[in-house]
């Protein structure tokens, strides 16, 4: 596989992204700053001329390791979050069991967003890999379905608002220097005003964080 699995395996980073079951705040807090940490130490590796991209191979399935952990989770949460409106719309006595319902249901709702985010931060740099490793294609699409994640009704603006935000333009950049690459402007545009738009936004509001 040209994964290259064998690349910082053994690093205290790589170690904390770990086999049992996650939960949200592990993900949160844990893994995913975990992995960012590997993924941007195996980015800078330079590699032999005869495995170019080894490093940067090993750097994607650490990504695509995290999102497969991260995946089964979001689900559990969506599911558990329409079971409980089910519940909801069945009536309920009120008082303070449906305060406590209220509370554990906006956890669920920041929980899901909050994942949302990553996943769609680790498409984004997967993506980017992918394009770096002159995977054209696979480096569109994976752009495309980031820049969805990214752009969805609910994207949060809190938590890593700053990072969406970075991903955000570097997708739409990486998408119109795709196209441009092609020999089509018209469709690299889009993207580019896209990225303009996102940096101008930032700009104007003095480049404070989220």
């Amino acid at each position: 596989s040209k994964m290259g699995s064998d690349v910082g395996g053994n690093t205290p980073e790589a170690a904390a992204v770990a086999t049992e079951p996650a939960t949200a705040d592990d993900i949160l807090v844990r893994r995913y700053p975990a992995t960012v940490v590997e993924v941007d130490r195996l980015y800078a590796i330079e590699d032999p001329d005869d495995e170019p991209f080894k490093s940067k191979y090993a750097a994607s399935a650490l990504l695509e390791e995290l999102e497969a952990q991260l995946t089964p989770l979001l689900t559990k949460i969506i599911t558990t979050t329409t079971a409980a409106m089910e519940a909801t719309k069945l009536g309920d006595d009120g008082g303070e069991k449906g305060a406590n319902a209220s509370a554990s249901a906006d956890d669920r709702d920041a929980s899901r967003e909050a994942l949302l985010d990553v996943r769609a931060l680790l498409t984004y740099r997967r993506g980017a890999i992918a394009v770096d490793t002159e995977e054209w294609a696979r480096g569109e699409a994976l752009l495309m379905t980031a820049l969805e994640g990214l752009c969805r009704p609910t994207a949060s603006s809190h938590w890593s608002s700053a990072e969406c935000r970075a991903a955000l333009l570097d997708t739409n950049n990486l998408l119109g220097v795709l196209w441009t690459n092609r020999s089509e402007p018209d469709r690299a545009l889009p993207f580019l005003r896209d990225a303009q738009a996102v940096y101008n936004a930032h700009d104007s509001s003095g480049g404070g964080g989220g």
